[in-house]
Order: structure tokens, then C-alpha cells, then sequence
């Protein structure tokens, strides 16, 4: 995997108090600090797939004969259709046997209409085929058949693909790590304004594998990605002023990016806002709302939030403050 990445967040090593000038943690908050790295593909990789994986979000024009009254799929229409050899309705036919959500689910039935839309140049169903391929999803793995599919339909033009495709390059998975083919495909997403695509191109840029360092450019495809609300890009900005890449570095300035990031239930920008406040970088120090935001990814199952909060609560230099209520005086641990 590749190193240095601005997309590479090791929590806690990142808010250095001799950056901030704020609050020194104890020998014990550096020994309970949870080093946990997540990497861009845990970033962007598991949620792009998971989408393409279950079913077609949204409507478009094309659906609009294969719907009923409900705007729901008219599933006797598209099963009738795709038997006449509609492709469209079979990719349709084949995604509702697939999906997790559908009341009736058939994996074998829907990959049988899925091949038959493939087969038939349904650009939708290359895409979503190759994906299940690829990752072995309702399927054996088979890498070789996931990148025929997801060729098919990169070389078509659909950016979904394109996307998969560069990011399975990037990061080495299933596939040979190829970072030559990996700026070719997310450079293609990246113009059709795929957010994920631009803020890959964008990291890669900024950090230099796979291409020429240009932190300028690398930032503004990052500012594409920012533009369209992604939260994983907002987070991104964040630690580019963190860290001084493409931008000045401003310790404000990358907590207001990740709070931002942190407020669109990103868990991993939830534990970073819950970092700096207990530090005090780029904020004011304010145990109470750095654990605030440890309970939010807490939440959503994240162990390193719940690991983050036990230690808070375990190191009394790091929890003297949480026990103080509206109105009254700071008690201690023991007395509350």
C-alpha cells in the first residue's frame, strides 16, 4: 500500500500539541492513543462499490417505461420485456433479484439477466457484472471476468467504471497494482465529475505516486470534489491545511474542514474533531464536545472512537473536565 498519502489519516499522530500550542498529553494518553491508519481505500473503495452493488440509485429517462405508478420498477412489465430481449429491462430484472433491499432475492436468477444485459452492450449491467466479479460478490471471485465487464463499460464512457477500474489499480486489489492504468481511468472519472475520481487524482497529485508531484493541481481537483458536497473530500482538505499540502498550512483552518466532514457522519473525521478538541488544535480545547464527537463515530461501530473514549475516561489528566456540569464546580471522577 502506498505511504504518505494525504488521505492516510493516523489519528492522533496527526494533532501534535507541539503544533498547536495547546494542551500536552500524558505519557499515558500517548501509550492509550489507538494507532489506527485508514487508508484510502477504506476511505472511497468500500461505499463507491457498495453503491454500484445495490442496484441503480436514482431514475433516469430510460427507466421511465419500466416504472409503474409508484415510481417503483413495474416488475411484470420488465420480466415480460426483458423475455422479448429488452436489455434494459433485464439489466432492471436482474439488479431487483440482486438487491438486498428487494422482497425477492435471487442471486443466480439476477446474475443470469445481468449476463444477458452484458452480453447485449447494457452499459449499467457491464459495470455492475464486472463489480461483482471483481470483488466475488453473490459470486466465486474472478478478476479476470470483472475486468473484462468493467473494461467494456470504461471504454464506453460510463465514469462508474472508470472509476472501479482506477481504484482497483490504485490500490492493488484483485488486480496487479498498475498506477499508470489507475491515472488513466480516474483521470477520465475525474473529467466526468466523479468525486471520488477527483479526489484520488487529486491525492495523487499532492503526494506523487503514479505521476508528477504538482500540488497546485492536486488541490484544485480536491476543490472539484469539495464543490459537490463529498464529505471524504472535505476531510482531505483538511488535512492539507493540516499538513501544509497544496495550501498553507492553517491549524484553524483544517479543523473547520473536518468538522465539516465530521457533520456528514464521517466516522473517521468524527474521531479527528474528537483528537483535536481534546488536544486543542486548531480549537479551543473542550473535552466535553471531544467526546461528543467520539459518541457520534462511536455509534456507527467505529472501535477506534470507542477505544478513544475509554481512554479519555481512563486518564484523568485527559477527563478532569468532562464531570463539570452547567452552573456548578468541577468535580472530580470520583465524586460524580
Amino acid at each position: 500500500m502506498l505511504k504518505s498519502s494525504v488521505l492516510t489519516l493516523i489519528l492522533f499522530s496527526l494533532c501534535s500539541p507541539a503544533a498547536a500550542g495547546g494542551h500536552k498529553p500524558s505519557a499515558e494518553e500517548k501509550a492509550e492513543a489507538p494507532q489506527a491508519t485508514y487508508t484510502l481505500g477504506q476511505i472511497v473503495g468500500p461505499e463507491l462499490l457498495a453503491s454500484l452493488h445495490s442496484g441503480p440509485t436514482g431514475r433516469d429517462s430510460a427507466d421511465a417505461p419500466y416504472l409503474g405508478p409508484d415510481g417503483k420498477v413495474n416488475l411484470e412489465s420488465a420480466r415480460l420485456k426483458a423475455v422479448a430481449g429488452d436489455r434494459h429491462a433485464q439489466f432492471l430484472l436482474g439488479m431487483f433479484y440482486l438487491s438486498r433491499k428487494g422482497l425477492v432475492r435471487d442471486p443466480a436468477r439476477g446474475l443470469r439477466w445481468l449476463e444477458k444485459a452484458a452480453s447485449a452492450g447494457d452499459v449499467n449491467a457491464q459495470t455492475n457484472l464486472g463489480v461483482l466479479y471483481l470483488m466475488g460478490r453473490d459470486v466465486p471471485p474472478n478478476p479476470a471476468k470483472g475486468l473484462h465487464w468493467l473494461e467494456q463499460s470504461a471504454r464506453a464512457g460510463d465514469p462508474k467504471a472508470q472509476t472501479v477500474l482506477g481504484l482497483a489499480y490504485f490500490r492493488g486489489q484483485r488486480v496487479k497494482q498498475d498506477l499508470r492504468l489507475a491515472t488513466q481511468w480516474l483521470g477520465k472519472a475525474a473529467d466526468q465529475d466523479v468525486p471520488v475520481a477527483q479526489l484520488v487524482i487529486g491525492d495523487m497529485l499532492l503526494e506523487g505516486p503514479g505521476t508528477e508531484r504538482d500540488p497546485a493541481r492536486g488541490a484544485e481537483w480536491v476543490r472539484k470534489a469539495v464543490n459537490q458536497g463529498n464529505a471524504h473530500a472535505q476531510l482531505a482538505m483538511g488535512i492539507m491545511y493540516h499538513k501544509g499540502l497544496g495550501v498553507p498550512a492553517d491549524a484553524r483552518l483544517a479543523t473547520t474542514w473536518i468538522e465539516m466532514a465530521a457533520e456528514q457522519e464521517l466516522a473517521r473525521a468524527q474521531i479527528l474533531m474528537g483528537q483535536r478538541l481534546r488536544v486543542g488544535l486548531g480549537v479551543d480545547r473542550n473535552i466535553r464536545e471531544a467526546l461528543r464527537w467520539y459518541r457520534k463515530a462511536a455509534k456507527q461501530g467505529s472501535a477506534d472512537a470507542q477505544y478513544a473514549l475509554g481512554s479519555v475516561f481512563f486518564h484523568n489528566s485527559a477527563g478532569h473536565h468532562v464531570f463539570k456540569g452547567p452552573g456548578s464546580t468541577e468535580r472530580s471522577r470520583q465524586s460524580a
